[in-house]
């Protein structure tokens, strides 16, 4: 063979060679492409679900029209509330995570379908467009119209650019809306109730996912909590203004972050945003601009709230992970107690006190009016014996443990009055059984936390507690013994981004302390106390089989 055509065969093959690899590369490209497009498709109906409840119903199954902007429309200043000639508007502000915006969502499609049908029948054969506003997503619009609870109904007559009239959502009824619309009917009984479509509920957000089974870990208890605040932070603090907060307001926001820093495991990350906050706080309480400018150095580990608290419906992670952060609250004063010596009673966080920044906070910046009624009412009252249990002169473990069971408690006894407003709603009487299966921990989950009468021992529902919102550390493997749960698998990370580094061993609680400064010696201390017996004090202790051996469902 000639050097010329060796030369030319050579050329050939790298020639060939080339057009393969750019034929791979294409169709790789093609793959990573096809992958991105459904991953954003998969993204962008997660978003939809999370943000919106009326738009995952779909246009033609619904007379409800979901507000989202249009081209060339400003989110301030909609068309349909501020354009010319638009006829009469039901028009329902809502929260997506809110519970009680959930519930009524069905009713509210089933009321815009009766009062468009009946306005049709009138003699101008009106049409009255039905809308609803996710304030997860047009936040400045609900400001602009002064929004602070959810759900709020508001009424405009045609041509109008400002509320006409308003509504309250638990006693919407279409005679009553189009009356106030101007749109009047024959006088029939305005307390008839509006029946709820079972079948395009159903359909659309399944009320029972007990088939569907999610594992939950500490990671997931940790950062769903971590989200919840971050949440709470973003949608709550500046909910009715634009800043600054009141004085009162602002005491409650500060006294909560005090408590947080003190009752959250030292060394997990959530400290440098809580750090943060607290540094800033005279900046952060002007605007809600400054707290977002400090909320966003310091983002949650995870966007999305587990499975495990969302159980399938993505607006239900938010109030699922503030109980998380709740119960880690109270279980954090127990153990921040437990690390104080007996002549250090000024640092003793007493449970009176913190159980008292809960409810401030609840009544500050949760936005569910009926959920923080509810809770604030059940609190005042002193239901379970809050203003027994807890108090403001108390020195013993015993009397720590109180608050964290009094929560527990209480988490257990919402669970329940909602299961009965479930069932009121839905015609049908809830059984002792099924208000047993409410209660959590379940006694398949933790058999030795429950008497055979269905009662329990403070002490042992404590350890539960702490095994459930507390890092691993000691104490863990011997409350495991204590409560037989050892059967049960133990997710081996179970605080690995959100606490530290991954392990290799089971997380030492020490550690959090000695970051801190003098940790070892507290450490050494509650460990000293807790193994001896020596935390349990006689002539200081609560009966066990008095107030805290009962089930109070009327929260």
């Amino acid at each position: 063979m000639t050097m010329k055509k060796y030369l030319l065969l050579l050329l050939i093959l790298c020639f060939l060679q080339s057009c393969v690899s750019d034929e791979e590369e294409i169709v790789t490209n093609d793959d990573k492409s096809a992958e991105a497009a459904e991953e954003e498709e998969e993204e962008d109906n997660d978003d939809v679900a999370k943000n919106y409840l009326y738009l995952p119903l779909g246009e033609e199954a619904s007379p409800v029209i979901e507000y989202r902007p249009k081209k060339g429309d400003d989110p301030k200043r909609p068309n349909f509330i501020f354009g010319p000639n638009n006829g009469p508007r039901v028009v329902e502000f809502y929260a997506p995570w809110c519970p009680h915006c959930q519930h009524f969502r069905d009713h509210y499609v089933d009321f815009g379908e009766t009062l468009q049908s009946l306005a049709l029948q009138q003699p101008e054969k009106v049409d009255v467009k039905i809308y609803a506003v996710s304030c997860a997503v047009y936040r400045p619009l609900c400001k602009t119209f002064g929004i602070h609870s959810y759900p709020v109904i508001r009424l405009f007559n045609a041509g109008a650019t400002n509320a006409t009239g308003s509504a309250k959502y638990f006693k919407l009824h279409p005679f009553q809306v189009l009356s106030d619309l101007g749109l009047h009917t024959a006088e029939l009984n305005l307390d008839a109730p509006v029946s709820v479509n079972r079948k395009r509920r159903d359909k659309s957000r399944p009320d029972s996912l007990a088939d569907t089974i999610h594992v939950r870990t500490k990671q997931n208890v940790f950062e769903d909590a971590w989200l919840s605040l971050d949440f709470a932070l973003r949608n709550g603090v500046f909910m009715d203004s634009a800043g600054p907060l009141t004085n009162t307001t602002q005491t409650h926001l500060k006294e909560w972050l005090d408590l947080l820093h003190i009752t959250m495991p030292p060394s997990w990350q959530i400290q440098k945003l809580i750090k943060a906050l607290l540094d800033n706080f005279e900046n952060i309480v002007q605007s809600e601009s400054n707290l977002e400018s400090v909320l966003q150095l310091h983002p949650p580990p995870r966007k999305k709230w587990s499975p495990a608290c969302t159980h399938g419906d993505p607006v239900a992670g938010y109030t699922c992970g503030l109980w998380e952060l709740f119960h880690l609250v109270t279980v954090g004063v127990v153990e921040y107690n437990m690390m104080i010596s007996t002549d250090d009673g000024e640092l003793v966080i007493h449970t009176e006190d913190a159980a008292l920044k809960i409810r401030n906070f609840v009544e500050s910046f949760f936005g569910c009016e009926v959920c923080r009624v509810n809770f604030i009412t059940a609190f005042d009252q002193c239901s379970l014996n809050r203003c027994t249990r807890l108090s403001h002169a108390t020195y013993s473990d015993t009397e720590w443990m109180q608050l964290p069971v009094w929560l527990w408690e209480t988490h257990n006894a919402v669970n329940v009055r909602l299961l009965q407003e479930q069932a009121q709603r839905e015609n049908w009487k809830p059984q002792p059984k099924d208000e047993i299966e409410k209660r959590w921990p379940s006694r398949q989950s933790c058999p030795k936390c429950w008497d055979e009468h269905g009662g329990w021992d403070d002490e042992t529902m404590y350890k539960f507690l702490r095994l459930e919102y507390w890092p691993e550390d000691e104490l863990s493997e011997r409350y495991r013994n204590e409560l037989g749960l050892n059967e049960v698998p133990i997710e081996k990370e179970d605080i690995v981004s959100s606490i530290g580094g991954r392990k290799s061993s089971p997380f030492i609680l020490a550690s959090l302390f000695f970051a801190v400064g003098g940790g070892a010696g507290w450490y050494a201390r509650r460990q000293k106390r807790w193994l001896s017996g020596r935390h349990k004090k006689t002539d200081e202790s609560f009966s066990h089989n008095g107030y805290n051996n009962h089930y109070d469902s009327a929260v």
